[in-house]
């Protein structure tokens, strides 16, 4: 059933047809069946955004970013779902939020996390001098009224971004190329408030004189660990008549010098010997390996350096690998999960999977060496398609993350309407998760050290223990029983622990006591004895004795007697 041409004052999720799930790709659990197309809520003036996303990002509880443009250019768009799929009605309004832009929007490139939850945008303004333009966002979604009074810094640099990154210290790091200088780079350090950093380069910025000089412009860079950066871009040849060559790559130290040492005098050069080279993204392995990824020819291209800047020969046997799918596709992102295995993301054609006009979201995941990993979607590739049967869809990825928790994979894009099926939501933004292990097949179990082998130590008794007898009274002879001894109250009734009444004679010596020795003599005080160990005794823990079989009798564990203070008269004659 057609739904009625109207707008919602809240973001809302497009329901999908179910379909049959391949060996662990589209994971059920998000979305309903894997995929979440999201309809944003119309402008204040009534006409809907139509966004298109150009970033994502998955945030350190797992909850997923995406940031977009609208469609009219004024604003930067940015909505949030939970890791379930459905819209975050805490972010924003109704889980979207809108940034308007002085002067408009051009294009975007990147949205960042920081530490505390800040959430920064960065793109190109539009209108007659292009800028960069970064926005920053409160963890609800609010503009950040610190950064710059209004949450938005406009630089004038008459450029446009290629690339962004966080250093380790909170600044931003914003590379790109000047628009009216063919082919001029420019890197721009900020600082956290949104200042430029006059530490780094010339007052913040560097020029093209600052990199090696077949780098054109900057398509994507990274930050290492020891704060050096990686920056990368498509290389540029053929004199007048420039044309894409190969994939550039050089390394600078945290105050913007070239470092010399990485490559060949600080530049990395890669070269997959077919047309179309185009650098799109850039990623930097945990043991200082470099990841670069995009197109070449008309499939996914990928390639990996050294933390030295040479090929390493131990990925695909040159350090470099080209995916081919069903059609022509090119790669848009890459990551690395824990186990050094890359994942890379973008689309293809439709024509050759489907059949239908348009794009799908691909994904490609290869091993550490290389190769097409096989235990992924049974040949290392899949696909990921919006439409239905009788509404198809394009769908272009443009980001790739991994949930923290438990590896699965996120890719997040748009997803556009084809001609001759219109909709009223022809714009959306478009987010897909895979599982990384396939149904029915149990997941690896995550080594723990051995448990420790516990110290034997000896089982107590309860009290009292009916092998264990009493000593109480004056002499052999006679012997008051517990229950008549008005100090020992704790003892009246029974003994504790069992259900035997005092006086049973399953306990003690005999019948009860004599009514003349229920109270001591006169100027002598009732007291309890110590707990003591006699040999032959029963189990006593306290003392580490070895337990021994209990024994008949009058030995025992407890003492109780009567004494009077210290004194001539006092030859010893009385248990104490």
């Amino acid at each position: 059933m057609k739904r009625p041409r109207s707008f919602r004052a809240c973001p809302a999720l497009q329901a999908l047809e179910p379909r049959g799930l391949l060996n662990g790709s589209l994971d059920a659990t998000f979305g309903g069946d894997g995929r979440v197309l999201i309809d944003l809520p119309p402008r204040e003036d009534g006409s809907p955004q139509l966004p298109t996303a150009f970033a994502a990002a998955i945030q350190a509880d797992g909850k997923i970013l995406v940031a977009g443009e609208d469609l009219h250019g004024q604003s930067f768009v940015v909505a949030r779902l939970n890791t379930n799929g459905t819209l975050d009605a805490s972010f924003g309004v109704g889980g979207a939020t809108t940034i308007p832009i002085p002067g408009g929007v051009r294009g975007g490139e990147e949205i960042l996390v920081r530490d505390d939850g800040k959430i920064l945008i960065v793109g190109s303004t539009g209108g007659s001098t292009e800028s960069f333009a970064i926005a920053r966002l409160e963890r609800d979604g609010t503009p950040d009224v610190t950064f710059d009074s209004d949450g938005v810094v406009v630089v004038g640099e008459t450029s446009s971004v290629g690339g962004a990154a966080l250093t380790p210290d909170g600044g931003i790091l914003i590379g790109g190329e000047r628009t009216r200088s063919m082919g001029a780079t420019i890197l721009v350090r900020l600082c956290a408030d949104g200042s430029l950093d006059p530490s780094f380069g010339d007052g913040g910025r560097l020029g093209s004189d600052a990199l090696p000089p077949r780098m054109r412009g900057i398509d994507a860079l990274a930050v290492q660990f020891d704060g050096a950066i990686v920056v990368a871009a498509t290389g540029l040849g053929g004199g007048l008549l420039e044309y894409a060559e190969g994939y550039l790559v050089a390394r600078l130290g945290p105050s913007g010098s070239l470092d010399t040492r990485f490559g060949v005098a600080g530049m990395a050069t890669i070269d997959f010997g077919v047309s179309g080279e185009v650098l799109h993204d850039l990623a930097i392995q945990a043991d200082g390996k470099i990841v670069v990824a995009g197109e070449a020819g008309e499939g996914f291209a990928v390639a990996r350096l050294g933390p030295d800047g040479t090929a390493d020969v131990a990925f695909d046997g040159d350090g470099r690998a080209v995916i081919a799918f069903a059609d022509t596709s090119a790669a848009r992102s890459v990551a690395i999960d824990a186990d050094g295995r890359v994942i890379l993301a973008g689309f293809v054609n439709a024509a050759g999977v489907t059949g239908a006009f348009g794009w799908d979201f691909a994904v490609a995941r290869l091993t550490s060496a290389g190769a097409l990993d096989l235990s992924f979607s049974s040949d290392g590739r899949a696909t990921v398609d919006f439409g239905e049967s009788n509404a198809p869809r394009s769908d272009e990825a443009v980001a790739v993350a991994l949930q923290a928790e438990d590896g699965k994979i996120v890719v997040m894009g748009s997803s556009d309407d084809v001609p001759g099926f219109r909709t009223e939501a022809p714009y959306m933004f478009a987010v897909a998760r895979l599982k990384v292990v396939a149904d029915g097949v149990d997941e690896p179990p995550i080594e723990r050290d051995p448990p420790e082998k516990p110290i034997p130590r000896p089982r107590p008794r309860p009290f009292p223990d009916p092998r264990i007898h009493f000593f109480y009274g004056l002499s052999k002879r006679r012997r008051p029983h517990p229950s008549r001894s008005p100090e020992l109250r704790g003892f009246r009734g029974g003994y504790p622990g069992t259900s035997r009444p005092a006086g049973s004679r399953r306990f003690g010596r005999g019948s009860r006591p004599s009514r003349r020795l229920r109270t001591p003599r006169k100027g002598w005080t009732l007291r309890p004895a110590w707990p003591r160990v006699r040999r032959g005794s029963g189990r006593c823990d306290e003392v580490g004795r070895r337990p021994g079989p209990p024994r008949r009798g009058r030995l025992g564990v407890f003492e109780a007697g009567f004494s009077r203070p210290a004194g001539p008269s006092s030859r010893g004659r009385w248990r104490a």
